[in-house]
């Protein structure tokens, strides 16, 4: 099998993820829209929201990238394919880049989660002390 082949066969796997991930900042966006209707809104808890709507969009500019430089690697090796080894090196760089990138992007939304749960959580225990 060529090594140019395995960039592109993560590529739906990763517009999955930028799928979901969009989602999930639609959704907290549309709540802390919510939040800033109420008059009782708590400033602390607007700035945590705001500060995970920033992790969520480096985690999509990650994957955006991660995206891109898959594509990259698959175009160009599929183009190279008979070319020098060097070219294959440089090829399998930008796929390795694209799948370190990757990498990165879930980490950034591994955070981003126990983040969420731990902000729901304060949610509710404010909530209960009212």
């Amino acid at each position: 099998m060529e090594n140019w082949i395995f960039p592109l066969t993560i590529l739906p796997g990763i517009g999955l993820i930028i799928t979901s991930t969009t989602a999930i900042s639609n959704s907290l966006i549309a709540e802390i829209n919510q939040l800033l209707l109420e008059e009782t809104c708590r400033k602390q808890l607007l700035e945590r929201k705001i500060a995970q709507l920033s992790l969520l969009n480096w985690a999509l500019v990650a994957l955006y990238l991660s995206a891109a430089f898959c594509a990259l690697g698959g175009f160009l090796g599929a183009i190279l394919m008979k070319g020098s080894p060097d070219s294959q090196m440089y090829v399998s760089w930008i796929a390795g880049f694209g799948v370190g990138v990757l990498l990165l992007a879930s980490i950034l939304l591994i955070i981003y989660g126990m983040r969420a749960v731990r902000i729901k959580r304060n949610q509710f225990l404010d909530r209960l002390n009212f």
